[in-house]
């Protein structure tokens, strides 16, 4: 009876979109070698004449916390990807060693979303 109990309580919901926990950007360089979903801000784009488009996060290069890599076949998939600029955002993909930074390389583009919008408390709450 209480394992059944502990079952319902722990299980997702059926029908409730799961959401993977997110690491920031700036923790991205500990999970090289492995697959995560990383959280920051878009604040310089960039496109090579190959046609990659490259989005560095939280800080300008090469100071970068992370590098997504859009390749050439993806970019043209991903609408106006240039206004993201400004924009946080969550990558999911293997964490690889970049030039000056971690990176991910995009492999497919729902990988490539917005982040949430933090939950934001009404003025006068709690008085």
């Amino acid at each position: 009876m209480i394992l059944a109990i502990l079952l319902l309580v722990t299980m997702p919901r059926l029908g409730a979109p799961q959401q993977a926990q997110a690491i920031p950007a700036t923790e991205s360089r500990q999970f090289l070698g492995r697959t995560a979903t990383v959280e920051g801000e878009i604040v310089r784009i960039r496109t090579a004449a190959s046609g990659a488009v490259y989005l560095y996060l939280d800080t300008e290069p090469p100071h970068q916390s992370l590098t997504i890599v859009v390749p050439p076949a993806l970019a043209g998939q991903i609408p106006d990807l240039r206004a993201w600029r400004g924009r946080r955002v969550r990558v999911t993909g293997l964490v690889q060693k970049g030039r000056d930074a971690p990176q991910i390389v995009l492999d497919r583009t729902d990988h490539l979303q917005p982040a949430p919008e933090p939950a934001r408390i009404p003025c006068g709450a709690g008085n």
